[in-house]
């Protein structure tokens, strides 16, 4: 987890430097507003995956399948930073 942070840490300062070059842009921007959104969404659910699911790790080996909650939150996280980067792309590329 300690990695996780700095890495949000870099991510966040690089991400403000970014926005503060061209804010009114970005701002009102649709992909960006998406963008932002989905980043919201990503950070909520590993916050619910670190703090809820994980707390059963230990029955994890007990158990005949990885629970359906751990897979959820999984595919989740996947679908939601494929969205991230995708609208951050799109910001990019509309932002002229």
């Amino acid at each position: 987890m300690p990695w996780a942070v700095l890495g949000f840490v870099l991510m966040f300062v690089s991400g403000s430097l970014l926005f503060w070059a061209n804010a009114l842009k970005a701002y009102t921007s649709l992909y960006f507003r998406l963008k932002f959104l989905f980043l919201v969404l990503a950070g909520c659910n590993a916050i619910a995956f670190e703090f809820a699911t994980k707390r059963s790790i230990q029955s994890w080996d007990s158990a005949p399948a990885i629970p359906r909650k751990v897979k959820l939150a999984g595919l989740f996280s996947i679908l939601l930073w494929i969205a991230v980067i995708t609208f951050g792309r799109a910001t990019a590329y509309h932002l002229t």
